[in-house]
């Protein structure tokens, strides 16, 4: 079973692309083969235990999926070309946002080395917060560094000067 892409970005470069899939977060090893799989085995039964807030948000019922994104290599021709790398691993929030986000919530760096994003912790405050950070992390993936914790408003929609 194969993933929906929510969003993408191609690198300035053209040698790779910065995708959303929603995926469960737990798993930090392989998020997308460990959601393929569950998504798979959710399918049999039809019923839904919620322990957590939002269980509906706006037109959409909560799954236990965040959207998270994760970088492609691409090739000659534009083909894929290596394994995805995921750059939002274990991360407690939505990117793009959900329910109604998109690749505005995210951009590549003019040399194509760092991926900026909007996002809002989920955690116990989600349903009562607005308070979106802007964070960056590697394309290759590793630390996320958070640039406006300060701030306790809405940080979004991050823009690079060229």
């Amino acid at each position: 079973m194969q993933l929906d892409i929510g969003s993408y970005r191609i690198t300035p470069d053209g040698k790779g692309a910065v995708i959303s899939a929603a995926v469960f977060p737990d798993d930090k090893a392989d998020e997308i083969a460990t959601t393929a799989s569950r998504l798979a085995e959710k399918k049999m039964g039809s019923g839904t235990v919620y322990s957590s807030l939002f269980v509906r948000h706006w037109d959409t019922w909560a799954d236990g999926t965040r959207n998270h994104l994760f970088y492609h290599p691409l090739g000659a021709a534009q083909k894929p070309t290596g394994a995805l790398v995921a750059l939002t691993p274990g991360f407690d929030g939505d990117v793009p946002s959900k329910p109604f986000g998109d690749n505005g919530d995210f951009i590549i760096s003019p040399d194509g080395r760092t991926v900026y994003f909007s996002a809002r912790l989920a955690g116990t405050t989600e349903p009562w917060s607005t308070n979106f950070d802007i964070y960056s992390v590697a394309i290759t993936g590793g630390t996320l560094t958070n640039h406006t914790a300060a701030n306790k408003a809405w940080d979004a929609m991050p823009r690079l000067s060229p």
